[in-house]
């Protein structure tokens, strides 16, 4: 007999938040018999001026057998005012530190009333309205004055609760969110034979490898929405060290130069999953903006940016269990002679040397001495690592004006390219993403190595805001999203 139960998820609701007369953009509730469904989930999106790109997304069991009072609540008495207890909580979110703050159970309050005090909350007075989750005394998502001039929304707990409250009520906070999104979807069984349930049409998600500001798309050969998957070691065994290796090498951008981390914004602050290479201390540490676990002092100044440390909040946004390391050495201000190294003989060694004696160095030692620190790192663990990616940011000093060429430079790219992918740690198809500089000149040689290379992407940055009064360097707006634009330029040499 072909009787099987699967668990489906469909899509019921779909809305912008704005003040006051929330449409529905997407509406199915009348294809949803009363009792059909034993779940309910909630997905909202913001994204901010300051806090960049957030979500979060909840499921639980059912708290009303009628699909209609999932949705925005409305004012038709207490049968539609919900305050209980729910169960069997899932959470997935941006923020894994709100991930980890969550019990299995929890609170909500769906009401188009006040809710100010509890005791009167079903005797359907005024008109502030709310949908909150919480679980352990702390809040998972709110949005509440849903039915006047500017609502209140947030997700996690408010911590300025000298201004309003810890649920985000009284913040009318609502215009400082250019996108404000929500879903409501409803979860249930398909029972009996197969391509018995037809009436619907089903929407599976799957929400691993998704992170900030990203598009699901449709899979044909899965049959559901999500989003290309990286690669990547599990080794669960070993939490206190990475499982994904970025390697970072390049010019001033690539050390976020002068680029101040800013206390207020969560996009800068440490991940007990993000790791850093000290070289100095010769040991793995976790990654922290304003020390030098993202780099030497030498060249980089503690409490700069870090694209490296962007692209890998993406990546732990993206997936639960991994764990980027970062093993940065770059240096603002060097010409590509720095990393590459040509043969006696060659055609372009003799140029390679001049512009290497002319600083007062050797061809090739940065790139000698980011190998030994990656082998240095990499050997702590354990032998269960590989280089991941290898990210490159460089290009101005080469520039025309400098003293660079064309011809150089290509054949330079392409041969550092190689010389990382040589590197015990690499082989042939390591990803390499090398970045577009804010020198004009040798961004046709990015792009044309990478276009030609396998495993290779260039990205893009002439829209990216500089630092007041430098032309050059990216702001910490600017970093942020360049780290973003790495992370998915690594996955799209994953896509089918």
């Amino acid at each position: 007999m072909n009787f099987e139960v699967k668990e489906k998820v469909y899509l019921v609701y779909e809305f912008d938040i704005m003040n006051k007369d929330v449409k529905y953009k997407i509406n199915n509730s009348a294809k949803v018999p009363k009792g059909y469904f034993h779940r309910v989930g909630y997905y909202m999106q913001l994204q901010h001026y300051i806090y960049g790109n957030q979500w979060v997304y909840t499921e639980f069991d059912a708290f009303t057998d009628d699909v209609r009072k999932i949705g925005i609540p409305e004012a038709n008495g207490k049968e539609w005012v919900f305050a209980k207890d729910i169960n069997n909580l899932v959470v997935k979110s941006s923020d894994g530190a709100l991930v980890n703050k969550c019990k299995k159970s929890g609170r909500m309050i769906f009401s188009a009333y006040n809710y100010n005090e509890i005791d009167d909350i079903y005797k359907c007075i005024g008109d502030y309205g709310t949908m909150q989750l919480s679980s352990n005394e702390g809040v998972i998502w709110a949005y509440n004055n849903i039915n006047n001039d500017i609502c209140d929304i947030g997700i996690g707990t408010n911590i300025n609760e000298k201004m309003y409250r810890r649920d985000w009520t009284f913040a009318q906070n609502g215009d400082e969110y250019s996108i404000k999104h929500m879903k409501v979807y409803i979860i249930y069984n398909e029972v009996g034979h197969h391509n018995e349930i037809k009436e619907l049409d089903i929407c599976r998600i799957n929400l691993s490898g998704i992170a900030h500001g990203d598009k699901l798309r449709y899979n044909e050969r899965t049959k559901d929405w999500g989003i290309t998957q990286i690669e990547y070691r599990k080794n669960k065994e070993m939490k206190n060290l990475p499982n994904f290796i970025i390697v970072l090498s390049g010019q001033s951008n690539s050390q976020g130069w002068n680029a101040e981390v800013e206390e207020c914004n969560w996009q800068d602050k440490l991940h007990e999953r993000i790791f850093g290479y000290n070289v100095d201390e010769l040991r793995w540490e976790i990654a922290d903006l304003k020390t030098q676990s993202l780099g030497s002092s030498w060249y980089r100044k503690p409490g700069w940016q870090s694209l490296a440390f962007h692209m890998a909040r993406r990546l732990v946004e993206a997936y639960v269990d991994i764990r980027p390391g970062i093993i940065n050495l770059g240096i603002g201000g060097q010409s590509i002679c720095r990393w590459v190294k040509y043969e006696q003989g060659d055609l372009w060694y003799k140029f390679n040397c001049e512009r290497a004696f002319a600083v007062g160095v050797c061809q090739g030692d940065v790139f000698d001495m980011h190998s030994k620190y990656i082998n240095d790192a990499l050997n702590l663990c354990e032998g269960k690592c590989r280089v991941d990616v290898i990210c490159w940011h460089q290009g101005e000093s080469d520039s025309d004006l400098l003293g660079g060429n064309s011809e150089y430079y290509k054949e330079s790219l392409q041969r550092v390219v190689e010389q990382y992918r040589s590197i015990i740690w690499c082989n042939e198809d390591t990803p390499f993403i090398v970045g577009e500089t804010t020198s004009e000149d040798r961004n046709i040689e990015l792009r044309e190595v990478a276009a030609t290379n396998n495993k290779m992407k260039c990205v893009k940055i002439a829209d990216l805001t500089r630092q007041k009064e430098d032309r050059i360097h990216f702001d910490c707006k600017a970093q942020r999203k360049l780290g973003t634009r790495y992370f998915k330029a690594l996955r799209s040499l994953y896509d089918d």
